[in-house]
């Protein structure tokens, strides 16, 4: 699993839409920021599957597709308003694990939103 945790607007969008772009994973993000992927893919000449929005990924049925989450505290909190906090821990001992954090190297986070 690829975690991407840096501050707003600096560039995990476009580290999904790279990924996206060697993989094939479909994006899901929020309704409004789909156009925003798209045109941020072509300025910079990457091919991806069309985004998805939170309330497509959340219906669909077919297992086989992969996906990779913009900004998943909001697509948490598409899925119940009430949750307060998460926490998230790496897989170890598996190489094909891609882990950027900006800050130190962390085998546990923990997130919670107000």
């Amino acid at each position: 699993m690829k975690i991407i945790h840096r501050k707003r607007n600096f560039g995990k969008t476009m580290e999904l839409i790279k990924y996206s772009s060697q993989t094939g994973y479909y994006i899901v993000c929020m309704r409004n920021n789909i156009d925003s992927v798209v045109e941020l893919a072509k300025r910079f000449n990457y091919t991806i599957p069309y985004p998805l929005s939170y309330y497509e990924f959340l219906n669909i049925s077919d297992k086989n597709i992969k996906f990779l989450i913009d900004d998943i505290e909001y697509l948490l909190l598409r899925i119940n308003p009430e949750i307060k906090g998460f926490t998230c821990t790496e897989e170890e001992n598996n190489e094909d694990e891609d882990i950027f954090l900006d800050k130190e190297y962390l085998y546990q986070s923990t997130f919670i939103f107000e």
